[in-house]
């Protein structure tokens, strides 16, 4: 299935009472996935990645586990030099990047 070429803001879903919002996902069923990209994107968005200590009620990076050593400024240096051979996400792509 060719994927949705509709542009959708985020905010567009959350604004809408539900009821629209779920008649219009089912009438228009590539806007389904603009959907569910935008309620993904606004959880990470809005909601903290850190864990919570309760003792202290704030946000705490230092306990919060981390994986690996590579960051966000390392990937787009490399990307500068380098380029992006081998990012290709094919259908995983998001708003048409790579087409």
């Amino acid at each position: 299935m060719q994927a949705c070429k509709i542009a959708v803001a985020c905010h567009y879903f959350s604004c809408l009472r539900p009821a629209v919002t779920k008649r219009l996902l089912v009438s228009v069923p590539c806007l389904q996935d603009s959907a569910e990209f935008g309620r993904i994107g606004r959880y990470y968005a809005a909601e903290s990645m850190l864990v919570w200590d309760e003792k202290n009620q704030r946000y705490d990076a230092d306990a919060t586990p981390s994986y690996g050593t590579d960051t966000l400024e390392a990937f787009f240096e490399k990307a500068l030099k380098e380029g992006l051979k081998g990012q290709e996400l094919g259908d995983q792509a998001v708003f048409g990047v790579g087409e």
